[in-house]
């Protein structure tokens, strides 16, 4: 059969506002100026390195590394409980395309709870096969 490789962010669901909610809960904290969502938008696709420096770009790289994990680990806790915007007729393109082709999702968010979040809350699970094989992350 043949599959379909799906990457999360930007094709089967945006996280736009809850990834300025939570970069802006540790910016407070931190005493830091606010992230705009021009920055949360920039960032998609960066890794964690350059991410931080353009959330954290007033703190030395190695602190806004550790506010990046404190972001993500805030994120992921959010998306899990109230999820982000599944795109309009996923499921329906799903269904018409189930049977022809085996689904995989990837992303280059590589925290545990990330994907799972998204299985959850869009109720979308039952359209993939779940198969974790290890779970393997990249310091870039």
């Amino acid at each position: 059969m043949k599959g379909i490789i799906f990457d999360l962010d930007g094709t089967l669901w945006e996280v736009i506002e809850s990834s300025f909610k939570s970069a802006n809960i540790i910016a407070k904290k931190y005493n830091l100026p606010e992230v705009s969502r021009d920055t949360i938008c920039r960032v998609f696709g960066l890794n964690k390195f350059d991410s931080a420096k353009l959330y954290f770009p007033s703190v030395p790289l190695n602190f806004g590394i550790k506010l990046m994990d404190e972001e993500v680990a805030v994120n992921i806790d959010n998306l899990s409980h109230y999820g982000g915007n599944a795109y309009k007729n996923l499921e329906m393109t799903l269904k018409k395309l189930q049977g022809q082709y085996e689904f995989y999702i990837v992303s280059n968010t590589a925290e545990v709870g990330y994907i799972e979040a998204f299985l959850e809350t869009s109720k979308l699970k039952k359209y993939l096969i779940i198969q974790k094989i290890e779970e393997v992350a990249f310091n870039l």
